[in-house]
This record gives C-alpha cells, structure tokens and sequence, in this order.
C-alpha cells in the first residue's frame, strides 16, 4: 500500500511540474505589455531576455541529462526547482532591465530543468522499473 502511495505522489508532483512548465513557457507574452507600461522597458530588450531564458535553457540541457544519469536526479531536480523558484522571488526585486535579463533569462533558464519533460519523464521511468508489467505478446 505504501508502494501505491509513492507512486501516486511522484505522479501527482510530475504532472505539477509539468503544470509550472507549461505556465512558465507559454504565458510570458501575457506579462509583456504589463512590464513595458510599469518599468518603460522596449519590447525588444524584454524579449531578448526571454530570449535569454530560451537559450541558456537549451544550450545547458545537454549538460543536464549528462548530470541527471551520474547523480542523484530527485537532489539535481531539487536544487534546479530551488533554483527557479528563488529566480522568480528575485523578479520580485528587478528594477532594471538587466537584473531582470540576470534573473529571468539566466537564473529562470537554468532552474526550468526542473520542470522540463525530460527530466520529469526520466525521474518517473527510473522510479517505475519495478514490477514493469509483461511486454505486448
């Protein structure tokens, strides 16, 4: 029975993270005019660190999965999930726009592995092996 708990709770936390993702990456266009009218900041420059966010994101990811098979992925997934979430208590604090390419664009880009479908999926396979069921006849 404690088996069947776990197993609820890490899927019940994947499809949460799999939740933030999808709010991470899609609702950024709902806060642009919002940060353009508060802060005067071009659309341009509030773009490129989304832009920022996009590529420090990929461009690390391979490092990542590299990181996610040597060590421990529920710590590594911890610490980037640690990571994001202190990126955006730090947007709480931005007042130019470069601390806010810092925060968003660097900070958030590498602690958004932690919600990434590859590591979620991965983190969920590795702890299902298991009692895999018979494979198709």
């Amino acid at each position: 029975m404690q088996v069947r708990r776990a197993k609820q709770v890490r899927l019940t936390a994947a499809f949460l993270l799999m939740f933030i993702s999808g709010l991470v990456w899609s609702t950024f266009g709902l806060f642009l005019i919002s940060l353009e009218g508060e802060f005067h900041w071009s659309r341009s420059a509030i773009s490129g660190a989304y832009g920022t966010f996009a590529m420090v994101n990929a461009l690390t990811a391979p490092a990542f999965g590299y990181a996610m098979t040597r060590w421990d992925s529920r710590r590594l997934l911890a610490g980037t999930s640690l990571l994001l979430g202190l990126a955006f208590c730090g947007l709480a604090f931005v007042e130019t726009i470069g601390q806010f390419w810092l925060v968003f664009g660097i900070l958030a880009g590498l602690g958004t592995h932690c919600t990434s479908s590859f590591a979620v999926f991965s983190v969920l396979a590795g702890r299902f092996r298991k009692n895999r069921p018979p494979p198709w006849p």
